[in-house]
């Protein structure tokens, strides 16, 4: 039996708190060979909207047409390190 969008959720959270956050394609890339068929994008989108994934996107130098993104678990604290920000 599939997994509802409700423990999908469950699951993709667990995913980025078991990595200690990692970069969307890589969570994509764990959920989609269980998850299928659901939405794991949209799903995702949900999860940052309910606050449960803190969601960092970045630009690389050169390709400002491309936005990447790294999800960190809820309660993460953010500290900008350097001046290059």
């Amino acid at each position: 039996m599939d997994p509802t969008p409700a423990e999908v959720k469950d699951i993709l959270v667990q995913i980025v708190t078991d990595l200690r956050g990692c970069k969307a394609l890589e969570l994509a890339a764990r959920a989609v060979k269980d998850l299928l068929p659901h939405d794991i994008p949209a799903l995702t989108r949900e999860l940052v909207k309910e606050r449960r994934l803190v969601e960092i996107g970045y630009v690389f130098p050169g390709h400002e047409n491309v936005v990447s993104s790294f999800f960190l678990p809820q309660g993460t604290k953010l500290r900008k390190l350097t001046n290059a920000l």
